[in-house]
């Protein structure tokens, strides 16, 4: 199962388990953070580790005050494509997710991931986050418990749904044990 990290803002992940994330989910990788013009950026569609490693490196030095979404991913449905590793663009920020989701009519969506359904379908309907994060325990009821979706919005929140089935390691938390 896919690994989703929140990096919060001036911390740092071990080399050791961004590869062992990597080692566990090798059907790529992407991070999502804020510029310096305050507009959430979407670097994805990594299908080698050593292209992340170096990006990842050079971002979160130039961004430290920016928190970070990380996803490793494996496939679990649609293509294995940059198209379909996370994060996605949703209003005003992006979204990574950790889990299986059912949708309705998987055949319409064959090379397209249960997560990438769910952030074209829901892209301007995500709300701000002020909204989502007031919303996230209803949000995790409806998406099931062993999923997890994390966000990050322009104004620097975040927000983890269904954050108890992760875990919280030096400051950062991981969506399960890959990074171990």
């Amino acid at each position: 199962m896919c690994v989703a990290i929140l990096r919060p803002p001036g911390k740092v992940i071990r080399e050791s388990h961004l590869l062992n994330c990597w080692n566990a989910n090798k059907h790529g990788a992407g991070f999502a953070y804020i510029n310096a013009a305050g507009e959430v950026v979407v670097e994805k569609g990594f299908m080698e580790y050593k292209n992340l490693l170096s990006a990842w490196l050079t971002r979160t030095k130039e961004f430290d005050g920016s928190p970070f979404l990380l996803h490793f991913r494996i496939r679990t449905s649609g293509a294995t494509d940059k198209d379909n590793t996370h994060p996605f663009k949703v209003r005003d920020g992006a979204m990574i997710h950790n889990g299986v989701l059912f949708y309705p009519d998987p055949a319409k969506h064959k090379d397209k991931s249960d997560t990438r359904v769910l952030a074209e379908r829901m892209h301007n309907n995500f709300g701000d986050s002020d909204t989502v994060i007031a919303a996230k325990e209803s949000i995790g009821k409806d998406i099931g418990a062993y999923n997890k979706l994390v966000f990050l919005w322009k104004d620097g929140k975040t927000c983890i749904v269904n954050e108890e089935q992760g875990n919280w390691n030096e400051g950062v938390w991981f969506s399960n044990n890959s990074w171990k």
